[in-house]
């Protein structure tokens, strides 16, 4: 999400870059003037955003002036914004036959290229901006847009200006070495190898300017290979609509959204609970290479064993939860660490689940060479139970490892191996364990 917001953003705010009506460097002379060029009906047309209209009055400047690379400029921005992709970048590629080092017609050359999805062709573009003009806007949007399709690698997206749809399935194997969360001392079968199936995908609704509304589902199923653990096989749906407004403040990008989604559990084909939320969030850009992220979700779960005594044993809760997360890039944001915090207040109808955790959390991704990515991460959570029915509170204290390799071909299929491991301490034995999981899986991103 944080690669999709940041480069919608980038989307929305392209259009109001710099001063459009500029005319070009390393022009020359015989190409029409400045004040000819804006006092053209066809730049007016333009500025009013009749787009076809401009077209037309376009072409007949070119009649005139064939080859200039101004008004292949904006016949190729007319093309953009009429989202005819194609046609605008062979319009900026006709303006830089005439002047090949134009860092602005290789700016949205790059931009339509980008929108395109031709990945390699925007960042060429990109990078020559960025070389010739390092001090301009051009310059700094043009080293944004890099970083944009670094952070798309990183976050094992499609890079690519962000279609209305997007859809990711992916298959893997996972071996657990505790399916059943049991204390070491217990007796009974508890590791096992299970296949899993995902699919997560969503589709903008509305986009318009600044804003968007995207409505998302994603579903997960797990199938167990020894019998005795069949009935943990795993069955998750969530579905949920967001809605989030990109623009920005001081000249720094802020995403501010909200979100509203339901989840439901299956186990063992029986529904095990379900949980309706509503989450709100700002992501801002304080530098180019930091990212910051304050949350706050309400959530109502909803369990359907309520154990032998609702008043003590029932799971059901109303839960706040807030968060702030910070990321660091580096070297065009192909590299990033990333630290957060999360406190959960869980107000729960049995008052054995009333509890508030701690969470600290940290983590880095890392671009190795080959398109080879490594990712890695630890948590320290810290739960206690407030009210728990017994002379002492109950505490538990959970730390988690996980790292994984991972390798892109052709910007949609990913390939992974991932470990994790968990270990939870208690005050009550009985409910301490530790837990390895080992997991192969591909992906792919259509």
């Amino acid at each position: 999400m944080r690669a999709r917001n940041l480069v919608l953003a980038l989307v929305i705010n392209t259009a109001f870059l710099g001063s459009p009506w500029q005319a070009s460097p390393g022009i020359a002379a015989e190409t029409i003037g400045a004040a000819a060029f804006l006092a053209s009906p066809a730049a007016v047309a333009f500025k009013q955003g009749q787009y076809d209209q401009a077209l037309e009055g376009f072409e007949a400047l070119l009649a005139d002036y064939p080859g200039d690379p101004v008004i292949l400029r904006y016949v190729g921005i007319a093309l953009d914004r009429l989202e005819r992709y194609l046609e605008a970048v062979e319009a900026f590629q006709k303006g830089l036959e005439r002047a090949p080092d134009n860092a602005v017609l290789n700016f949205f050359l790059g931009i339509s290229s980008f929108k395109l999805r031709d990945v390699d062709g925007a960042v060429a573009a990109f990078r020559k901006v960025a070389a010739a003009t390092p001090d301009t806007a051009y310059g700094k949007r043009a080293r944004e847009y890099l970083g944009a399709i670094e952070q798309q690698r990183a976050s094992k997206q499609r890079p690519g200006a962000p279609r209305r749809w997007d859809l990711f399935a992916q298959v893997g194997s996972q071996y657990d070495s505790n399916v059943t969360a049991s204390p070491d001392f217990a007796d009974g079968d508890r590791n096992s190898l299970r296949f899993y199936e995902s699919v997560s995908g969503g589709y903008d609704i509305f986009r318009g300017g600044p804003w968007r509304l995207r409505a998302e589902a994603s579903t997960y199923n797990s199938q167990h290979i020894d019998r005795p653990l069949d009935d943990l096989d795993l069955n998750t749906f969530n579905g949920a609509v967001a809605l989030s407004y990109s623009d920005t403040i001081f000249g720094r990008p802020i995403t501010p959204s909200l979100r509203y989604g339901w989840g439901g559990v299956m186990v063992g084909g029986n529904m095990f609970n379900d949980t309706h939320s509503l989450q709100t969030s700002i992501s801002v850009n304080p530098t180019d290479n930091t990212l910051t992220r304050l949350s706050h979700e309400f959530s109502v779960d909803s369990f359907r064993e309520r154990g032998f005594n609702p008043d003590i044993s029932s799971r059901d809760a109303w839960a706040n939860t807030f968060g702030l997360n910070q990321y660091l890039f580096f070297d065009r944001r192909r590299h990033y660490i990333w630290g957060g915090y999360r406190f959960r207040l869980n107000d729960a109808d049995g008052v054995n689940f009333d509890s508030h955790t701690h969470t600290a959390q940290a983590g880095l991704s890392v671009a190795l060479p080959y398109r080879f990515r490594f990712d890695g991460s630890g948590a320290y959570s810290y739960q206690l139970y407030d009210h728990f029915v017994t002379p002492f509170a109950r505490r538990a204290a959970r730390v988690t490892y996980s790292a994984a390799l991972s390798r892109t071909f052709l910007d949609g299929l990913n390939l992974s191996i991932g470990y994790n491991f968990t270990d939870e301490d208690s005050n009550f034995p009985v409910l301490e364990y530790d837990r390895d999981l080992l997991t192969l899986s591909m992906g792919y991103r259509f």
